[in-house]
C-alpha cells in the first residue's frame, strides 16, 4: 500500500480502506519510512528477482540415505512370480 502511495497510485486508497475495514493495527508510518529509502527499479530483472519463487523440497532433505529396497516390491509382490491356475 505504501509503495502505491509513493507512486501516487489511486489503488493505494483501496488498500487503505481494506486495512481500515479489517481494523488493522499496522503502523504505516514505519512502512513508509522503510520504503522511503528504497530506489525504484522497474527493470524486468528486478521484477523477476522480486517475484522469484523459492524452491520447495518434499520429504527427506537427503534422499541418498534412503535404502534402495524401499521402492522395490519384495518377491511375494512381483507380478511375474504369480502362478496362474
Amino acid at each position: 500500500m505504501c509503495r502505491l502511495e509513493k507512486r501516487e497510485s489511486n489503488y493505494s486508497l483501496l488498500f487503505l480502506s481494506l486495512l481500515e475495514l479489517a481494523q488493522s493495527d499496522l503502523d504505516l508510518e514505519v512502512l513508509r519510512k522503510q520504503i522511503n529509502g528504497e530506489k525504484r527499479d522497474d527493470t524486468k530483472q528486478a521484477i523477476d528477482k522480486e517475484w522469484e519463487e523459492e524452491a520447495i523440497t518434499f520429504g527427506a532433505q537427503d534422499a541418498t540415505n534412503c535404502p534402495s529396497s524401499v521402492n522395490r516390491p519384495d518377491e511375494t509382490q512381483r507380478k511375474d512370480s504369480i502362478c496362474s491356475s
